[in-house]
């Protein structure tokens, strides 16, 4: 455009480019809004990085459905690490059928003692069997053994109970280990119900008093004498105190004693074993409760 001296105008250029430019910006912004720009795509999820337990676990188990062994063998130690007991489980059974790796039990028990750490009762369980079945020779394989079957047992678990009742026949130097291997196969079969493995307690409970000296005379007791416990470690005291504050632990070996107490009554036996699991039950505890209606149901109320 030119004005009245005969010059160039830049009055319809500007308005031109003013005009572009806002075009160019309403365009962008569009694309914008859209999430259509080439910095704003969003890279695929890396589906290692997962924030809760639970979440590996699932990824993890789908991996291991689909034959990923190794995926599943990455997501499952991340679950692992974030305390989800499952993820450990499965993770150390991996080791010990070379799945995503050579078979070891090493690794495994190392899952799996991070597992029953975590209170896990099927860890615990798996923990002293691989200890029992590979490293039962080490200095500390025997008293490991001991400690995951007895936690496992603890931690309600029939296998646990079943395993640690299996081992204390097999090792047994004394009558009182004997009577403690009896009691934890009635408390398998309080625990599992009336299955396979109450099945299996009963087959070994007949294999222990087959080799007892005096088991004419067991065979003749009412099962709940032939399962009298070994003494508790803790004196009575140091339980009830610590029950008193609350530790549940401390409750279910309490009620445990007062069960088996040779110096009471039967009666007497129960009344205190049950008030001491009634009151875990009244606070929502699963093993207190358990306890409670499997002394209830012996009593047929």
């Amino acid at each position: 455009m030119y004005n009245r001296r005969g010059t160039v105008s830049c009055l319809g250029c500007v308005g031109t480019l003013t005009v572009f430019l806002l075009s160019m910006l309403m365009f962008l912004a569009l694309l914008d809004f859209l999430e259509a720009l080439p910095w704003q795509k969003k890279p695929e999820p890396d589906k290692f990085v997962c924030r809760s337990g639970v979440k590996c676990y699932l990824a993890g188990v789908k991996d291991y459905q689909a034959g990923n062994y190794e995926d599943a063998a990455r997501l499952l130690v991340s679950g692992c690490e974030l305390n989800y007991p499952a993820s450990c489980v499965l993770r150390g059974r991996m080791a010990l059928e070379g799945k995503a790796d050579t078979a070891s039990p090493v690794p495994a028990q190392y899952y799996f003692r991070k597992g029953c750490q975590k209170g896990d009762p099927d860890s615990c369980h798996l923990l002293a069997d691989t200890y029992y079945r590979h490293f039962r020779d080490r200095p500390e394989g025997v008293d490991m053994i001991r400690w995951a079957w007895s936690r496992a047992c603890e931690l309600g678990s029939p296998e646990g109970c079943l395993g640690y009742a299996g081992f204390l026949a097999e090792t047994a130097k004394s009558k009182q280990e004997i009577n403690a291997a009896l009691a934890l196969l009635d408390r398998t079969c309080s625990l599992a119900g009336q299955g396979e493995l109450c099945q299996n307690a009963g087959k070994l409970r007949e294999k222990i008093l087959g080799r007892t000296p005096d088991k004419a005379n067991s065979a003749k007791k009412p099962p709940e004498q032939k399962a009298a416990p070994a003494p508790l470690p803790e004196a009575p005291e140091k339980l009830r105190e610590a029950c008193s504050q609350e530790d549940t632990a401390a409750c279910l070996k309490l009620g445990a004693y007062y069960e088996h107490d040779e110096g009471l009554l039967p009666d007497k036996r129960r009344e205190q074993a049950m008030e001491v699991y009634g009151k875990l039950c009244q606070k929502r505890d699963p093993r207190g409760c358990q306890e409670f209606r499997r002394l209830k149901n012996a009593l047929g109320r």
